[in-house]
């Protein structure tokens, strides 16, 4: 750590890191904040690591309104987003962006703002602090009626423009149910980048699937916003004030899935719960191992896969939210691999072989990047893996043209047994019409020509 971490006592040393990790979570770190967390690289202790991430955030027209000191109710969900609307209508009007521009992102950033805050009840608790506008910036006045409720003359005239024409209750809903599926989406590509982002390639894929789910394939953006800017206040501004904590939080909880598949959004869903690099890895390990399980069954392979399993646990069985969580999990992964690697590389060539034999492509699986590198690190054991399943292959083909057809249960019911074994006398008359292929019957082929 930095020099006055390293001359503190041990107790305030980790008094500060909890500090600096929890304002790396929940708020905007400064340059100092950096330089104050600065990691100890030649006698300190990987484990306690935490370097603060320093990002511009998002420019102050895009802060968020509190949710809980609104002038209006969610019990009018309507006229709250057309207030909220024309607010960041209007300041983002200030900072130069054309009337109707502004006025498009400002309905785009209230909706999704709306479905977000409303379906995961974020309270001010779960906001980022520094990006909350101040409570008196609401320019409402309950006593008056109509449009002269609101008192600032240039957020008027967006709240005037903004109708039900305008905006249409369908495309309103279209964006609050989008908003649904931000908040976890972008917990996960939080957890991706190791907390340092919210939407960022290679993970916008994240995001746009409930785009795509909501709005459809090849769908027109809103108030014919271009496509970029649209992704960016829908899918990383909308949910960059609500902080990093909570996001990461709901999508780590299984339970979020579960909820998100009910309300008929799955696309949302199909990333959590999102798993931190190490773990991503043992779940990926641990999939090969119960497809070889299966496998292992034709090719008289027995693969303990609870053995997989208990050291799968091992990696997740860790405070994640930590950096020494994180780091004792990465430490878990590698004694998995240490432990069970040319085993689970054996595996991989069994499954590529019976990919092989069937004419099939790999397993979207095989292509993770913890597995691609056990390839890497052992390809002899890969090679006896393909060769063990050929061998199977060969035999059951042996067996076959002698007339053994293994019996096979499906749906819970009992295998049969193997069917007998033809005679020898038969079995080399199959043999020899396979052969010659001229179609007579196995007798007349053992018989010989006809002259």
């Amino acid at each position: 750590m930095s020099s006055f971490i390293a001359s503190a006592s041990r107790r305030d040393a980790d008094t500060l890191r909890h500090a600096l990790h929890r304002l790396a979570l929940d708020t905007m770190a400064t340059l100092q904040h950096f330089f104050n967390s600065l990691p100890d690289l030649r006698n300190g202790d990987a484990a306690d690591y935490q370097i603060v991430h320093v990002a511009s955030g998002i420019p102050e027209q895009y802060h968020t309104y509190d949710p809980e000191t609104s002038p209006v109710p969610r019990t009018n969900s309507r006229l709250r987003i057309r207030l909220h609307a024309a607010l960041y209508a209007a300041r983002l009007e200030d900072q130069g962006l054309d009337a109707n521009e502004a006025r498009a992102q400002g309905c785009v950033l209230a909706c999704v703002r709306e479905g977000i805050y409303g379906s995961y009840t974020i309270t001010t608790a779960d906001l980022v602090p520094s990006q909350v506008v101040a409570r008196g910036n609401y320019h409402w006045d309950d006593t008056e009626t109509d449009d002269d409720r609101v008192t600032d003359d240039d957020v008027r005239a967006h709240f005037t423009a903004i109708s039900a024409d305008y905006l249409t209750d369908e495309l309103a809903y279209k964006l609050a149910r989008i908003g649904m599926g931000m908040l976890p989406c972008t917990g996960v590509v939080l957890v991706k980048t190791d907390n340092e982002h919210h939407f960022v390639d290679p993970h916008k894929s994240v995001h746009r699937a409930v785009l795509t789910q909501v709005m459809g394939r090849n769908y027109a953006t809103p108030f014919n916003l271009d496509k970029a800017t649209f992704e960016d206040v829908v899918c990383h501004k909308a949910a960059h004030c609500v902080a990093t904590a909570v996001a990461v939080g709901i999508a780590r909880l299984p339970d979020t899935r579960v909820r998100l598949l009910a309300s008929n959004l799955g696309s949302a869903g199909v990333r959590i719960p999102a798993l931190y690099n190490s773990e991503s890895a043992a779940s990926a390990m641990l999939k090969v191992a119960q497809i070889a399980r299966s496998l292992g069954e034709i090719a008289n392979v027995n693969v303990d896969v609870a053995a997989i399993q208990a050291a799968v646990r091992a990696v997740s069985d860790h405070a994640m939210d930590t950096p020494r969580g994180r780091s004792d999990s990465a430490a878990a992964q590698a004694a998995l691999i240490a432990a069970h690697g040319e085993d689970l590389a054996f595996c991989v060539g069994m499954i590529r072989a019976s990919c092989s034999h069937a004419g099939q492509t790999d397993p979207p699986i095989m292509r993770a990047w913890s597995i691609k590198s056990l390839v890497n690190d052992s390809s002899s054991a890969v090679t006896r893996g393909v060769s063990q399943m050929e061998q199977s292959f060969s035999v059951s083909r042996s067996r076959a043209r002698r007339g053994i057809i293994g019996g096979v249960g499906v749906f819970g019911a009992p295998a049969p047994p193997d069917t007998e074994p033809l005679p020898a006398d038969e079995t080399i008359a199959q043999i020899l019409s396979a052969v010659l292929g001229s179609g007579q019957t196995a007798q007349a082929a053992a018989a010989g020509p006809v002259p």
